[in-house]
């Protein structure tokens, strides 16, 4: 049984898959596997292979329905990974090689554990980072309000049993935030060091870059808020409260940023946030 499973969903990610698990493969840490749930019904192994990424730790699966999203893809590759320890990677998101070996004896002290991320626009520009204020090799904990106002997808190294059944798939937006609040509410903390060990690479063609961006991230904070109101997810009483006021907030940020973006100010959400936005 592996240490870690790496979780990849992909879907229409063969001109990103390789690199992302190039930088797997480039871990100094190598008691790995790495589960690829293809959500589009492509075979990704086949295309590793080809791109001379032939690994036995590389494995894949396959959701029921193409197009079923992150969460349920997410969820298929958790089915089948043996790591005691998970670590969901997007298929166009990279890591450094020190990441596992980084983040791994942290996870181990506290349940989960996560990087300074940086959000990287094209190849090599660095755009901004999840928590600026953090110096590199500090080791700090993140309270719900630095997980959610962040503005970047999360994606911890997380204890198996913490991390449960998974990622809500009844949740169309923001799914990575219910599950990071989850998590946060059963280990009681979340770990984080200052240095950045992963991309978070920002996509033209991805949702939050779309036309319909704003309204969709309203619509969602607002079901979410419905759904907090009713009980629903895994949460400590304090964060759910804290929950509703932040997502509150978030819709406050998402109104501020459709006002930019349509003044010509800005270009995309993680560019609005760089140059200050207010959350």
């Amino acid at each position: 049984m592996p240490q870690v499973s790496v979780l990849i969903p992909a879907y229409q990610a063969q001109d990103t898959i390789s690199a992302a698990v190039t930088s797997v493969r480039a871990q100094d840490f190598e008691d790995w596997e790495l589960v690829i749930a293809s959500d589009d019904g492509l075979d990704y192994l086949a295309l590793c292979r080809a791109a001379g990424l032939a690994d036995p730790r590389l494995r894949q699966t396959f959701t029921i329905e193409p197009r079923s999203g992150p969460s349920v893809a997410r969820n298929r590759a958790l089915a089948v990974a043996g790591g005691r320890f998970i670590a969901p990677l997007d298929a166009d998101d990279t890591w450094q090689p020190v990441r596992l070996s980084r983040l791994l004896p942290l996870a181990t002290r506290h349940g989960v554990a996560v990087d300074n991320v940086a959000v990287m626009e094209g190849e090599n520009r660095l755009l901004r980072r999840a928590f600026p204020e953090l110096t590199k090799g500090e080791e700090a904990g993140l309270s719900a309000a630095r997980i959610m106002l962040c503005g970047v997808p999360l994606q911890p190294l997380v204890a198996r049993e913490i991390a449960a059944s998974g990622w809500r798939e009844e949740v169309g937006f923001a799914e990575d935030v219910i599950f990071n609040l989850e998590v946060l509410s059963r280990a009681g903390g979340y770990a984080v060091v200052g240095d950045s060990l992963s991309h978070y690479r920002l996509r033209p063609d991805s949702l939050s870059n779309g036309p319909d961006a704003c309204r969709l991230a309203d619509d969602g904070y607002h079901q979410i808020l419905a759904d907090l109101a009713m009980g629903a997810f895994d949460l400590t009483a304090e964060i759910r409260r804290e929950a509703q006021s932040l997502f509150l907030q978030k819709k406050a940020t998402n109104k501020a940023f459709e006002t930019a973006l349509r003044a010509g100010r800005c270009a995309s959400f993680q560019e609005f946030l760089a140059l200050g936005g207010d959350h």
